[in-house]
């Protein structure tokens, strides 16, 4: 933004003098702050550590859980697989259908 506001000042489009003591007080310095952070590892490592951080702490809720959820499906399939078998086909117009 700073030097798209620069530019259209220096091209006479807009009069940034306003501008000038807010970007040069406030933004210019959190950029220098946010640019390092950007081209480094930093951030990525901490978000990688933290990540493998919740994923140890959660891991004990999660797997069990994901247990339950296998457990389930299977009876759901199992259950299926037994409805299937005790069905009898018939017609109905040109669709085929089951009854039980």
């Amino acid at each position: 933004p700073f030097i798209i506001t620069s530019f259209l000042h220096s091209w006479d489009v807009i009069d940034a003098t306003p501008y000038y003591p807010i970007f040069s007080i406030i933004i210019i310095p959190i950029n220098s702050l946010i640019n390092p952070l950007l081209y480094s590892d930093t951030v990525l490592n901490g978000l990688g550590k933290l990540y493998i951080m919740l994923k140890d702490m959660l891991a004990p809720i999660f797997i069990p859980l994901r247990s339950v959820l296998a457990e389930i499906k299977s009876r759901i399939i199992d259950f299926k697989e037994c409805l299937s078998d005790t069905m009898v086909p018939h017609i109905i117009s040109p669709t085929l259908s089951y009854i039980v």
